[in-house]
């Protein structure tokens, strides 16, 4: 069973550090059940949907490796990238992206 634990946090090295940063406090974790040791039995539509998937994305990797794609290979390098950082909190548009890429290049 889940269950909430209080701890403590202290900046390990506070040097350098704002005052706001230095400071420490309480907070709340969550400590989640573990997971299983044994990954659950796939049904039979499962299995197959996995097996087309597999199939499609083979072909997929043949075709950009035969086109010898590294533009799409970039795009994609940076909207994941893009993506990360707005889960961080880091809100960057792909248009700022784009502008400081290319002056970058």
């Amino acid at each position: 069973m889940t269950y909430p634990v209080e701890c403590h946090w202290a900046p390990p090295n506070p040097a350098g550090l704002s005052r706001k940063d230095r400071a420490s406090g309480t907070y709340h974790a969550h400590v989640p059940d573990e997971l299983p040791t044994e990954l659950p039995e796939l049904g039979a539509d499962a299995r197959q949907a996995a097996d087309e998937a597999v199939t499609v994305l083979a072909r997929l990797d043949e075709r950009i490796t035969a086109a010898n794609i590294g533009y799409l290979n970039h795009l994609l390098i940076r909207s994941e990238s893009i993506s990360s950082s707005w889960i961080e909190g880091n809100r960057l548009s792909p248009k700022k992206l784009a502008i400081a890429d290319d002056h970058s290049l």
